[in-house]
């Protein structure tokens, strides 16, 4: 593949191929998010062996600029990400939104978009409106706080590996002095690892409400 960065922007139309991919999976007709809100994305970037691959994400449209700058200057400094895959690709006929998210972290995927709550809560996640990114999950993970507890139930050794050793310089940790995030930060988004309570070393987000 080419060594320069490229990118197609697509509308999801009802019973495009798009459509027909994420109706009733990471999508659902909802007074949230409506379909119009939402663009796919096609684009180039490295994966962990320094190999260009095609990714792929739906996101809102409303940040489709900030994550088009974010991905080309990640592609122009060969920074390394392990796949972009729609949650759909998760999904085999599962209904728990929490299993069907783990099985993309194992498979340390990268993705946006996905109609559901922020675990343990009534409230939608930003994942629901297109306005929140995870990034290498399986080094970055996320360590939630449930009653005012870190849980620790859905990790297994390698996730707690991960968050013991963030000061380590392991390869594809995100930090603060980690070229990833300083691009998407100064993009407009926040960072997960960045928050008072729970810590969500992998997610970027830009917060419209």
């Amino acid at each position: 593949m080419t060594n320069e960065f490229k990118y197609e922007i697509f509308d999801i139309k009802v019973n495009d191929d798009i459509y027909n991919r994420i109706i009733n999976k990471s999508y659902i007709e909802n007074d949230s998010i409506k379909l119009e809100d939402l663009v796919y994305i096609k684009f180039l970037h490295y994966d962990f062996n320094n190999n260009v691959k095609e990714g792929e994400l739906i996101i809102n449209r409303k940040i489709k600029d900030n994550i088009i700058n974010v991905l080309k200057e990640l592609f122009d400094n060969k920074y390394q990400i392990n796949s972009f895959k729609l949650i759909d690709n998760y999904f085999d006929n599962e209904e728990d939104k929490i299993a069907i998210d783990r099985k993309s972290i194992l498979d340390d995927n990268s993705y946006s978009f996905f109609y559901r709550k922020i675990y343990g809560t009534d409230k939608l996640s930003n994942h629901a409106y297109g306005l929140a990114i995870d990034i290498n999950p399986r080094e970055n993970p996320y360590l939630p706080v449930i009653d005012g507890k870190y849980d620790y139930t859905y990790l297994d050794e390698q996730d707690k590996y991960y968050i013991e050793n963030r000061d380590k310089n392991l390869d594809h940790v995100i930090t603060h002095d980690d070229l990833l995030y300083k691009v998407f930060v100064k993009n407009g988004f926040s960072w997960g690892g960045d928050w008072d309570t729970s810590k969500d070393y992998q997610h970027f987000e830009v917060d419209y409400e």
